[in-house]
C-alpha cells in the first residue's frame, strides 16, 4: 500500500503532502508539542475501552510490553487502511471523471474515515505507536506523499476516538491541554453548572474524579510510564477537581478513592518527608519523584518470611503495582492521610503539627506539578 501511494490517476489532485499550498493536501502535520497530549489521552482511551465509552476499541493490557505480534497486527491494519483509502479515492475519481462531476470525488479525509470505521475493532494504542513510527520512517526516507497520508490517517484516528469519548473524557482532554489554571477552573465550574442545570451532555465532579483516577491508575500500574508529562497533567487536573470539591463541600468517597494498591514505598517516602523542616528541601525531593521513578525515595521494607509468603500467596494480578513513588499514588496517599487525621477528633490536637505539615506537602506537590506540567508547552 505504501508503494502504491505515489502513482495515482491524477497525482496533482491527490497529492497528500503536507506542504502549504498543495492542492487537496491532507492538512498540516501534527503539531508536536500541542498534539502530544491529545495523542496521549486518546492512547489511554484505546487502552481502556470502558473509559473511552466504546466497545469497538480493542483492549490492550497496559501492563505488558508491546510484543512483536501486536506490532505486526498493527502494521497489517495500517496496510489495509491505506489500500482501502487508495482504492476508494481512485474509484471515486474514476466515477467522477466518467460522470463529469469532479465535485463528487471522495476527499482523502472522507476515505480515511470510512476505512477507519471498517477497522474499528483493530484500533489500539499499538496501532497509534506503529503509525507514528511509520510516519517518521517515511519522512526520514524522503517519501513525503506516504508520510502525508500516514499523518492524515493518524489525525483521523485521533478524531475518530475523540468523537466516541463520553463527556468526562472530552472535558479532561480540554483540561490537560490548558496551561492556565484560571481557565481550567472556569471550565470545571461551567461543567458543574450545566450538570446542575439538568444538561445530559455534561458531567459532575464525581464522574470526572472517577475517570481521571482510572486513567492515572492505568498509567501508574505499568512497569514504566509511557508519558510522564501526560501523567503529571492528569494528576494536576484530578487534584484541582478535588480542590473544587472541597471548596464546594462536595467531597464524596469517590473523589478520594484510589482503586489500585498503594505501593509501600509511597507511604515510607511520606514518612521520611514529614520531619523535613526546610520547604526548599521538600520541594526538591518532590520534584525528583515527580520527574522519575526514584526507587531511593525510601527504603524498601521486605517484611518477615511469613509476610512475604502471604503476600505472594494472596496477591492478585491487578495488585502488581511497581513499588516506586509516582505522582498519582503520592497525592492520593497524602489526601487520605490528611482526611484521616482531620476525622480523628480525639487526636486532633496531638496531630495538629503533623496535619499542618501534610497539608504543606500536598500544596508543595501541587505547585511542583503546576510548574512541571506545562514547562514545555508551545508558546
Amino acid at each position: 500500500a505504501a508503494a502504491a501511494a505515489a502513482p495515482l490517476l491524477r497525482p496533482r489532485r491527490f497529492d497528500v503532502r503536507t506542504k502549504p499550498g498543495t492542492p487537496n493536501a491532507a492538512g498540516p502535520a501534527p503539531r508536536r508539542k500541542a498534539c502530544r497530549q491529545r495523542k496521549g489521552l486518546v492512547q489511554l482511551a484505546l487502552i481502556n475501552p470502558e473509559i473511552a465509552g466504546s466497545n469497538e476499541v480493542a483492549y490492550e493490557n497496559p501492563g505488558k510490553e508491546i510484543a512483536r505480534g501486536e506490532v505486526e497486527a498493527a502494521a497489517d491494519t495500517i496496510d489495509r487502511v491505506m489500500k482501502k483509502v487508495l482504492r476508494e479515492m481512485m474509484v471515486s475519481e474514476g466515477v467522477a471523471f466518467v460522470a463529469g462531476d469532479e465535485h463528487g470525488e471522495t476527499t482523502l479525509k472522507e476515505a480515511i474515515a470510512v476505512s477507519l470505521k471498517d477497522e474499528a475493532d483493530n484500533l489500539s494504542d499499538v496501532f497509534l505507536a506503529t503509525l507514528m513510527q511509520y510516519t517518521k520512517s517515511a519522512k526520514d526516507k524522503g517519501q513525503e506523499q506516504v508520510a502525508g497520508m500516514l499523518s492524515a490517517i493518524y489525525e483521523e484516528t485521533i478524531l475518530y476516538v475523540e468523537n466516541k469519548m463520553p463527556a468526562e473524557m472530552k472535558l479532561l482532554s480540554q483540561l490537560i491541554e490548558q496551561p492556565s489554571s484560571k481557565i481550567r477552573d472556569e471550565a470545571i465550574r461551567a461543567a458543574i453548572a450545566e450538570e446542575e442545570g439538568g444538561s445530559s451532555a455534561t458531567c459532575n465532579l464525581e464522574s470526572l474524579a472517577i475517570t481521571s483516577t482510572r486513567m492515572v491508575e492505568d498509567m501508574e500500574k505499568r512497569s514504566s510510564v509511557p508519558d510522564r508529562n501526560l501523567l503529571i497533567r492528569l494528576c494536576l487536573v484530578r487534584e484541582e477537581l478535588r480542590v473544587t470539591a472541597l471548596r464546594n463541600g462536595q467531597m464524596s468517597p469517590e473523589l478520594v478513592k484510589f482503586q489500585a494498591v498503594i505501593p509501600t514505598r509511597v507511604s515510607h517516602f511520606i514518612k521520611e518527608l514529614i520531619p523535613v523542616s526546610d520547604s526548599a528541601r521538600r520541594v526538591a525531593l518532590l520534584e525528583k519523584v515527580m520527574r522519575g521513578d526514584w526507587e531511593g525515595a525510601a527504603p524498601k521494607i521486605m517484611g518477615t518470611q511469613k509476610e512475604r509468603i502471604n503476600r505472594a500467596k494472596f496477591r492478585m494480578p491487578e495488585d502488581e503495582v511497581p513499588d516506586v513513588v509516582r505522582p498519582g499514588a503520592l497525592m492520593s496517599t497524602l489526601l487520605r492521610l490528611q482526611i484521616a487525621m482531620e476525622a480523628d477528633k480525639n487526636k486532633i490536637q496531638d496531630n495538629k503539627r503533623k496535619l499542618t505539615r501534610v497539608a504543606e506537602i500536598r500544596n508543595e506537590a501541587l505547585q511542583v506539578m503546576k510548574r512541571m506540567a506545562f514547562e514545555d508547552y508551545p508558546n
